[in-house]
């Protein structure tokens, strides 16, 4: 599907193609001392979505054991899943 706002740029795939183009390169680029990967804005996030969608959201044992104890007191279940 082609975003219109795109056209402005020339035909969408072709821009598209220059935008990966650039981000390989950029991404091919030596890092500085202590940094592991160049980043894309957005991939960080993506990676977060992802990993919690599938493990959860982690959560500090004194919220969850809070949470338990609102739960219990007005009769709702709590996390199972939870550990």
């Amino acid at each position: 599907m082609a975003t219109p706002g795109l056209r402005r740029f020339g035909d969408p795939e072709a821009f598209r193609s220059e935008v990966d183009r650039v981000i390989a390169a950029l991404k091919a680029l030596p890092q500085a001392p202590g940094v592991l990967e160049v980043l894309m804005p957005g991939e960080r996030g993506s990676r977060t979505f992802a990993e919690r969608t599938r493990d959860g959201i982690p959560l500090l044992r004194a919220i969850v054991d809070e949470l338990r104890a609102v739960a219990a007191r007005f009769g709702l279940a709590s996390f199972p899943s939870a550990p």
